[in-house]
């Protein structure tokens, strides 16, 4: 009997040890095996982390305003990656090619303020940018080819600078405008499109006589 409460005993101290160890390890906790939750920690060994190559990698409420450079080199494995509640207002240039498994990339909650950062995002994968400052621009000549690619990585852009006070999205922002303006080119194309066509029967007529 009491040599097996000892057992008992001596398990759950080990279980406990191991439990420890995790919450320490790199400095960071892995609920389970390959899922990193770095999140609101003052000091993570990167070096240390990319051992353990983690598929999954929580990085919240870490006062960032920047994506560590440390996380774009040797993280080879990691499939998602939440920086979501921090600073960040720029992307680096090439995360597909830092981080070549990467699938899924959280940014809610950052500092983001120009739409364009997502095109920097060339994973092939899904991103979320929710709930961050957006300032839109209905004259940006890149403008299709942002909501292109926020419908690409399954995302949404919501303006900050939307005067209704509302959140309203880039498209139901600009829509209206963009509307007017191809509107008023198809006035104008459809009368020269004409003009070209009639010079042209004219031109045929003559030549015939």
């Amino acid at each position: 009997m009491i040599l097996s409460l000892a057992l008992i005993l001596s398990a759950s101290v080990e279980s406990f040890n191991s439990v420890r160890r995790a919450e320490l390890d790199c400095g960071c906790f892995f609920p389970v095996e390959r899922v990193a939750n770095c999140s609101n920690r003052p000091s993570i060994d990167f070096k240390c982390l990319r051992k353990r190559a983690p598929t999954e990698l929580w990085l919240r409420w870490n006062n960032y305003s920047a994506v560590p450079e440390e996380l774009l080199h040797d993280f080879n494995s990691t499939r998602k990656i939440d920086l979501s509640h921090n600073n960040i207002e720029v992307l680096p240039v090439g995360i597909a090619e830092c981080l070549p498994q990467l699938w899924h990339l959280v940014l809610d909650h950052n500092n983001f303020s120009d739409p364009n950062e997502l095109l920097r995002i060339n994973i092939r994968g899904k991103a979320s940018m929710h709930y961050n400052p957006f300032k839109c621009d209905c004259s940006d000549p890149n403008y299709k080819q942002i909501l292109n690619q926020a419908n690409n990585l399954r995302t949404t852009v919501v303006c900050a600078n939307n005067k209704t006070g509302k959140p309203k999205s880039y498209l139901d922002l600009c829509y209206q405008s963009h509307s007017y303006e191809e509107q008023v080119n198809q006035r104008i194309l459809w009368p020269l499109i004409t003009i070209v066509i009639v010079i042209f029967i004219v031109h045929v007529i003559i030549c015939r006589r």
